[in-house]
């Protein structure tokens, strides 16, 4: 980055966001963090180029101090695994007349999360990912689900749920490109790592 250019994190307190801060405290960027309910870790808060801002994605005006000035905006802020989420999955933070629902924004061409995992490794020095042999997830997911029956209780991994994890998925970006971001400036993961 040739410039000081004032990053947002949305979802700033959740764990994608505190390690991604973590990752960027030391570059010297600004760092604008924004958090909801559950506060920032003591020891990213006390970073000098970090600004934390309390805001909430229900109460848009409170959005305005967080994304005003922002020259890139990370987005992890949402909620994961609540109910009913036909309530909460329509609503964008975006402050565009007419914009509303789910956008999918997404590289320009098929990567898999093996390859993401890899490379992201490889540009920040980390050994590659030890890979678990797949009957030794459908093992453990076999014995989740035996000893959920014998307690009665919901199985926190199922033999569906690696099933369905192993199927290739492909989202498709065109409404995100017509109505939202009409041109990506690292389309690619490769155009993105090219830069580092």
């Amino acid at each position: 980055m040739g410039h000081s250019r004032t990053i947002l994190i949305t979802g700033a307190a959740g764990n994608l966001g505190s390690l991604l801060a973590r990752r960027l405290i030391p570059c010297g960027q600004p760092l604008r963090l924004m958090y909801h309910r559950r506060p920032l870790p003591d020891n990213i808060v006390q970073a000098p180029n970090v600004t934390p801002v309390q805001a909430d994605l229900d109460h848009p005006r409170t959005l305005s101090t967080a994304v005003n000035g922002a020259d890139v905006v990370v987005h992890f802020a949402g909620v994961l695994f609540a109910p009913q989420p036909e309530h909460f999955l329509p609503e964008t933070a975006i402050f565009n007349p007419g914009v509303r629902g789910i956008y999918h924004v997404a590289d320009e061409q098929p990567v898999t999360l093996q390859h993401f995992l890899d490379e992201a490794c490889r540009v920040w020095g980390y050994a590659r990912p030890v890979r678990v042999p797949l009957w030794a997830v459908y093992a453990a997911s076999t014995l989740c689900e035996w000893l959920a029956m014998i307690a009665r209780r919901p199985s926190p991994l199922t033999r569906d749920f690696i099933r369905i994890g192993r199927v290739s998925h492909w989202g498709d970006t065109r409404r995100a490109r017509e109505e939202l971001i009409p041109k990506l400036e690292y389309p690619t993961l490769t155009a993105g790592l090219s830069t580092l």
